[in-house]
Parts: structure tokens; C-alpha cells; sequence
């Protein structure tokens, strides 16, 4: 996870990439130590297109850009 604006980036090891492990660290350990985003980037995996990780995007006013496939 990177912030262009701050200039601040943060890796974590996760086992698994499914939508809840993801959702999880990204709010235990991006929007709790840091701050909620206006937006947020990233590839079009499944783990990043959930409904679970959508809602939160939504519920707390998170918009969410994808970068173009790769063909």
C-alpha cells in the first residue's frame, strides 16, 4: 500500500489474498494507523473487486479507480 500524497508506503505478509484477509489488513493496518482515504488504486483481482471491500470503499466514502487489463 502506497500514499502518493504523504509519500508513505506499508507492506504486510498475509497466507491467503482472499477479499476478507485483504479488507482486513487493509483497514487494520492502513485506514486504523493512518487515515480513511479519498481514493484507492489497484489491479482489477478478485480480491480488490469483492463486494466485501467494494461496501467498505463505499461506507466510508473511499473512491476506488482500477488500472486498464493487461492483455
Amino acid at each position: 500500500m502506497a500514499d502518493y500524497f504523504m509519500k508513505v508506503s506499508n507492506t504486510e505478509p498475509i497466507k491467503s489474498q482472499d477479499a476478507e484477509t485483504v479488507a482486513s489488513v487493509f483497514f487494520t493496518r492502513w485506514i486504523c494507523q493512518h487515515e480513511v482515504p479519498e481514493s484507492s488504486h489497484s489491479d482489477q483481482g478478485p480480491n480488490f473487486e469483492s463486494r466485501l471491500l467494494t461496501e467498505l470503499c463505499k461506507i466510508l466514502g473511499i473512491s476506488k479507480t482500477r488500472t486498464t487489463p493487461k492483455h
